[in-house]
């Protein structure tokens, strides 16, 4: 929960901090030192950006509350009826997988 709360000013920082220091490296490249750390600003500014993409996984993983592992690769639907089980919603929410007849 704490983790969706903060997404908003994370995704922001983390977004505005990839950005300034993809902006600065590109104009200490072109007008300051020449012994300036060129791949090592890129890095971090990449690193930044980077960073969000398991944020955001870890928080749709725990978003899902391990219920059902096919919810989180997204392949709810039609995993189950490859296998022949299906995934049935009981009134609180709560998913359980029955076995299916095969006709």
């Amino acid at each position: 929960m704490l983790l969706v709360i903060l997404e908003p000013l994370v995704t922001f920082a983390f977004a505005a901090l990839a950005l300034l220091g993809l902006l600065t490296t590109l104009f200490f490249y072109l007008v300051g030192p020449p012994d300036f750390p060129l791949w090592t600003m890129l890095a971090l500014s990449l690193g930044f950006a980077i960073a969000l993409v398991p944020y955001h996984a870890l928080i749709r993983l725990l978003s899902s509350g391990f219920k059902d592992a096919t919810c989180v690769l997204g392949i709810e639907n039609s995993l189950p009826q490859t296998l022949g089980i299906a995934v049935v919603r009981h009134r609180h929410g709560q998913r359980s997988i029955a076995a299916r007849r095969m006709r």
